[in-house]
């Protein structure tokens, strides 16, 4: 196991694009498809050791692109939600991916909430406007939230967010007062088929039984101007 012998683990699966067992489960749940890359990554990847802290990535299978000629969009599932775990996440896909900018970055946030945003969750946005406000992320997202909190906190953050991202389970039954604001203010309503959980703690492998999943984050690049999906990948963190 990692943990015997590491506080923090990090994963990056490289450009999945480029992985055939992955190719193959085009389709299916995001799920399914980020444990086959990670599993993947685990088999083929190169390890770096630091201290208490293990860094396994694919870099045989990196993208070979300009990344001033893409256009990436990230989206991070804070499994611990935190200012401390979002920061670590777009730093880490920052400097990963090399883009100057993040065109979008969608956050995950896995606590229920009724009405109103947390105070949590107002804190962790306030991370997301710095990098706004520092021109490295241009547009903002969140996804799953219930309507009467979506437009609360629409209402109540200085950098607003400009995608909702929606289940494709309810893709068809759209909230028809969600669809106005959206129309009214510009958002665009996306779908997506990750579960509520991307990453259950059952489903981790023996290697990660005594670490928590910290961050996970997902990116997609196309090439400017033609829509080209170029790369896709994982990136996730495990701390003890």
């Amino acid at each position: 196991m990692f943990s015997l012998k590491f506080d923090e683990v990090f994963v990056h699966t490289g450009n999945i694009l480029k992985m055939g067992d992955v190719k193959l489960k085009t389709g299916s749940k995001s799920s399914d498809e980020l444990l086959v890359a990670l599993k993947g990554t685990l088999e083929n990847g190169t390890y770096e050791e630091s201290e208490r802290a293990l860094k396994i990535t694919n870099l045989d299978i990196l993208y070979e692109a300009d990344p001033k000629e893409l256009v990436t969009s990230v989206k991070v599932f804070l499994k611990t939600p935190s200012k401390e775990a979002l920061r670590n996440a777009a730093e880490q896909v920052l400097k990963t991916l090399e883009n100057l900018t993040v065109d979008s970055l969608i956050i995950w946030y896995p606590e229920t909430m009724i009405e109103e945003p947390s105070k949590k969750l107002l804190d962790i946005w306030s991370v997301l406007e710095e990098y706004v406000r520092e021109g490295r992320v241009k547009n903002l997202g969140i996804a799953d939230l219930d309507t009467k909190v979506f437009v609360s906190l629409y209402n109540q953050v200085k950098e607003k967010p400009s995608i909702f991202h929606l289940t494709v389970q309810n893709c068809c039954v759209v909230p028809v007062d969600l669809q106005e604001f959206a129309r009214e203010h510009d958002i665009q309503l996306l779908t997506h088929n990750d579960p509520p959980d991307i990453l259950p703690e059952e489903s981790i492998m023996e290697q990660f039984k005594n670490l928590n999943v910290y961050w996970i984050a997902r990116y997609h690049s196309h090439v400017k101007c033609r829509g080209v999906l170029v790369s896709k990948g994982y990136l996730l963190s495990f701390q003890a």
